[in-house]
């Protein structure tokens, strides 16, 4: 009699309880996962070697306004997709399965009239037998990165057109003061080529003068870098310099922009501007004619060869209120408000006493002056200030005096009584201001 065979141990997990375990285990993963795929940002698809569709994550309905389910079973030419969106997939998905190596591509699609960029990247899953079976695309939205990058080059590209179309001369340098890129403007201030300068340090182009070699190192000395300026003689080929003022911006922690603008033109315009003026304030010293501007408050911005007894500094930032006595300064302020709300010039005779009376052949007399003024205007038109011109009128004034005493002489010696003075003129009326 043989004994009864021993029975085999049942696991657990093959109980019909175990089994119902691991459904409920396996549902819930299944549940994780289509959660985690509906929140993936990018769309996961599988394809096989027909390349159609054999799953499709939902998120393509962002993407493309399709449902999940229109893409299962079908190629991407069946689904409308358009023409050369098709074929860059077929090659990029043959490529795969004949190589067995991970690919990627990218492209733009538009949807709902936006048009978005995408990053795929395409993943061989291999069969038991080692050949590819199916393909795994996961797909990403990258239009924000995209965009940055296109705003980044076309940034780049104002830059690039800024730099090389600049009328002052621009480099970019290292750490050590290396020449790394220079515009055509900085060629032609120095006198050399691109090719010249760009085997160059800072301290080649040092003028005898000055330097700029602690340029860069204060740069990087800031804690925080910042734009250092000043001014640089540079030495060019020829032997001779020419002055530049330059600043120094930082743009990263081993590149530094240097900007100079030449101020070779502006220093001889400046030199020869001011061998005029001296020129003309020689030739202004000898004449009987004084200029002033005043701005729109009426005070002495400038003035040149006054012979009023006071020296010009002296009449700088002040009013006629404050230099002349309050009855003919009163005057003047209402003559000079008048051009300045009026915008037209006026013209007048005043005595500007600001010192002794003077006696001129035999008459003693206050000194009279041919007063003219004009207003200052903007840009637009504004009136901002005024411009005179003051004539010393004094000598001929005593001079007809003389002349009709010799010729009247019933007419007393007070030159206020001589009438001529009040005459009209050829061209505008000249009223005297006393």
């Amino acid at each position: 009699m043989t004994d009864p065979p021993t029975p085999v141990p049942v696991p657990p997990d093959a109980t019909p309880d175990g089994l119902r375990a691991r459904i409920v285990a396996l549902e819930a993963r299944l549940a994780d996962l289509e959660g985690l795929l509906e929140h993936f940002p990018g769309v996961i698809a599988r394809f096989d070697r027909l390349h159609r569709h054999l799953f499709v994550s939902a998120s393509v309905t962002r993407a493309t306004g399709l449902a999940a389910a229109r893409f299962l079973g079908k190629m991407n030419q069946e689904l409308g997709m358009p023409p050369d969106l098709v074929a860059q997939w077929d090659r990029a998905l043959a490529d795969v399965f004949a190589t067995g190596q991970a690919a990627q591509t990218q492209f733009a699609f538009s949807a709902a009239g936006d048009v978005h960029f995408y990053d795929a990247e395409l993943v061989p899953e291999v069969a038991p037998d080692d050949s590819v079976a199916t393909v795994l695309a996961v797909t990403r939205d990258v239009t924000d990165r995209v965009h940055a990058e296109q705003a980044i080059a076309a940034s780049e590209q104002r830059y690039r057109a800024l730099f090389e179309q600049s009328l002052d001369g621009i480099a970019l340098i290292s750490e050590q003061g290396q020449l790394l890129q220079v515009n055509e403007a900085l060629t032609r201030m120095l006198g050399r080529s691109r090719e010249q300068l760009l085997t160059m340090r800072l301290t080649d182009l040092e003028g005898a003068a000055t330097s700029i070699e602690s340029g860069p190192s204060a740069v990087r000395r800031e804690a925080e870098p910042r734009a250092v300026t000043g001014e640089w003689q540079l030495r060019r080929p020829d032997g001779g310099h020419c002055m530049v003022e330059y600043a120094l911006q930082p743009l990263a922690p081993n590149l530094t922009q240097l900007t100079m603008h030449d101020l070779t033109r502006r220093r001889d315009l400046e030199l020869a501007l001011r061998a005029s003026a001296e020129r003309l304030e020689l030739i202004l010293r000898h004449l009987p004619i004084a200029f002033f501007a005043q701005d729109a408050d009426l005070r002495y911005t400038w003035a040149a060869n006054i012979q009023m007894g006071l020296p010009s500094e002296q009449v700088l930032g002040k009013t006629d209120a404050e230099i002349f006595p309050a009855e003919r300064a009163e005057v003047l302020t209402a003559l000079k408000r008048g051009v300045l709300q009026q915008g037209r010039g006026a013209h007048a005779e005043h005595r500007l006493r600001h010192h002794e009376d003077e006696t001129i052949y035999d008459l003693t007399i206050e000194p009279l002056y041919d007063l003219t003024i004009e207003p200052l205007h903007d840009r637009d038109g504004t009136v901002t200030g005024l411009l005179g011109v003051v004539l010393d009128i004094t000598a001929r004034t005593c001079r007809i005096s003389r002349n009709l005493r010799r010729e009247s002489p019933q007419i007393g010696r007070k030159p206020a009584e001589i009438g001529v003075l009040g005459q009209r003129s050829p061209h505008r009326d000249r009223p005297r201001l006393t």
